[in-house]
């Protein structure tokens, strides 16, 4: 890139801010969530945050708990807000001091409940996935699908 072009995001050379979650990368989730879950036979809400825990995109497929809803968006937001998976989290929390532990846990929104995986473009995160609606194993299952049929997981 020759100085003062910028790429094909609009940044300037030597920008380390990772690309914004696109539209079409957005649809691409969505679809290929919403497939696992009528693969799986699973009514779940699914919800995509961005870098910063902003809703960017959700969908709740008919008959899907009224909660699954805004666990959907926790777990996306608790992801994207450690760059690591709500599981990982958990695990992560389950060695830690109790005043830790209970602390982080008491933050509204905060959840280690499985189906959070963070959307990362190398060590960057651009936000998150958030299913509800099945198993713990279905909900990741439903979410890591969403990223790797996507291309980014």
């Amino acid at each position: 890139m020759e100085q003062g072009q910028k790429d094909e995001a609009g940044r300037g050379e030597g920008s380390l801010a990772p690309e914004a979650l696109s539209g079409e990368l957005l649809e691409h989730v969505l679809a290929a969530a919403r497939a696992e879950c009528e693969r799986l036979g699973v009514r779940a809400s699914i919800a995509v945050v961005d870098t910063a825990g902003a809703l960017a995109a959700f969908l709740r497929l008919p008959g899907a708990f009224l909660i699954s809803t805004e666990l959907a968006i926790d777990k996306a937001w608790t992801a994207a807000g450690f760059s690591l998976s709500t599981r990982g989290l958990g695990d992560m929390l389950a060695g830690a001091e109790d005043s830790v532990r209970d602390g982080l846990l008491r933050r509204p929104r905060l959840t280690v409940v499985p189906g959070g995986i963070p959307i990362l473009q190398g060590a960057h995160c651009l936000g998150a996935i958030g299913v509800s609606g099945g198993s713990a194993q279905e909900d990741e299952q439903i979410a890591a699908a969403g990223l790797q049929q996507a291309g980014t997981g």
